[in-house]
Parts: C-alpha cells; sequence; structure tokens
C-alpha cells in the first residue's frame, strides 16, 4: 500500500494505491473515485454493545466499505466536512478516536465501539469512540487541522476539540471555570487526560462553528 494525502489542512484528500489483492476498508461515505477494478464489499463492524447500541443509543455500528484491488489500483478518500487527514501506524497498541473521525484502515486492525458515559453523550464528544487495536495502518479525520500532542502528567483538552488518544491515559470530562463563568458564557466541558501518551486534536470545533454560523443565516418570517 502507497499513499499521499492532497491538499492539507482545510481540504485534505487522501489517494491510496493498492497492488493486485490488497484490500483498505473505510467509511462509507469517504469514496471520492475509485480505479474500475476495484470490488467493494459493505458490512457492519461493531462491538459488544451492539444490541444495546441499536435499540436505545441510536445504533452505533461503523458502516464500512471494504475495497479490494483486481491488480493495481488507486481509491481517493475524503472525509465529508472541511478539514485534515492523519496517517498512523499501529503496532500492538489501541487508539481511541471519535467515530466520526474514522477515515480508513487496514483490514487488519480490530474496530469496536466504546460508550463513553453520559457525560460524553451530553457532551461534543459524541456517542461512542472507535476502538483501534491489532496492528495496522489507519486514517483518521478532523474538522480543521490535526495536532499530535505527546503528553506526560494532566492535560486538558475542551471536549469539542478532541479527535482522539492513545489508551491508557487516564480521563474524565468536567465543566471548564466555576459557576460565574458558566452563567456568563455558558458551559464548558473539558476532558482532563492524566498519564503519558498522544492525544490528536482538531484546530476547529464543530459545534463552536455551528453557533458561529446561525446568526448569520436567513431566519424565516414568524407569523
Amino acid at each position: 500500500m502507497e499513499y499521499e494525502i492532497f491538499y492539507k489542512p482545510t481540504y485534505s484528500l487522501a489517494e491510496v494505491k493498492l497492488s493486485d489483492g490488497e484490500s483498505i476498508q473505510a467509511e462509507r461515505r469517504s469514496m471520492t473515485y475509485m480505479s474500475a477494478n476495484l470490488t467493494v464489499n459493505t458490512g457492519i463492524k461493531g462491538g459488544v454493545l451492539r444490541g444495546l447500541k441499536r435499540t436505545v443509543l441510536g445504533g452505533a455500528d461503523i458502516f464500512l466499505n471494504t475495497f479490494v484491488a483486481q491488480g493495481d489500483a488507486v481509491v481517493g478518500l475524503a472525509p465529508p466536512y472541511v478539514g485534515d487527514i492523519a496517517h498512523r501506524e499501529i503496532r500492538d497498541e489501541t487508539l481511541l478516536i471519535q467515530g466520526d473521525c474514522f477515515l480508513a484502515g487496514s483490514e487488519s486492525l480490530d474496530l469496536d465501539t466504546k460508550w463513553g458515559g453520559v457525560k460524553a453523550f451530553l457532551s461534543e464528544t459524541g456517542l461512542f469512540f472507535v476502538k483501534i487495536s491489532q496492528s495496522g495502518y489507519v486514517f483518521i479525520s478532523s474538522f480543521g487541522a490535526i495536532q499530535e500532542r505527546r503528553i506526560n502528567g494532566r492535560f486538558r483538552v475542551d471536549t469539542g476539540h478532541i479527535v482522539g488518544f492513545t489508551e491508557g491515559l487516564d480521563w474524565k470530562i468536567g465543566a471548564f471555570g466555576g459557576v460565574k463563568s458558566t452563567l456568563l458564557g455558558g458551559e464548558v466541558l473539558v476532558t482532563e487526560f492524566n498519564g503519558e501518551g498522544t492525544v490528536y486534536i482538531q484546530s476547529r470545533s464543530e459545534k463552536m462553528f455551528v453557533d458561529w454560523l446561525t446568526p448569520l443565516l436567513p431566519q424565516p418570517d414568524k407569523k
């Protein structure tokens, strides 16, 4: 497998070249172009809580397309939003990323979903994380540019800016600031990490962008 990432960091697109028999699994909405000699199979990757997710949590299964090359082939992959793409090699380790940030990866990876708790559900971190383990490569995407931050100790990140982090870091979600700042500026939730590992941070927040954009949009006439 060879790859190249174009148009970083705002409109990134990953072009992946596959040799005969090689394959890649990708988020089902991510394909922008592909060779005619690629076969595509669609399947579901989910975790041990699959039944609960479907009936109670709204369905956190991961629908993936698997592209298999019949000869030398190419596929272009991009997220649905404006942002960056990063390629990472995983070697017998575990990475947790937001579900919407998984773009693609090798079939050798084990993908699972991890329930983040009630606070995560109520915050910008979203409903679930994708838990990526074993060995292989992964493409992760972000809203804005991706910053890879190595930490050792306590470190806080606004929940809306978290792309993912390495397993082994302790983490908890809480309000930032006191009662006064909450009343005046609204509640800001941050994730406090503790330990040694890597946090992947996106330079923009979807929620903050929507909050900024909404007042600028034409409002319907009230009758």
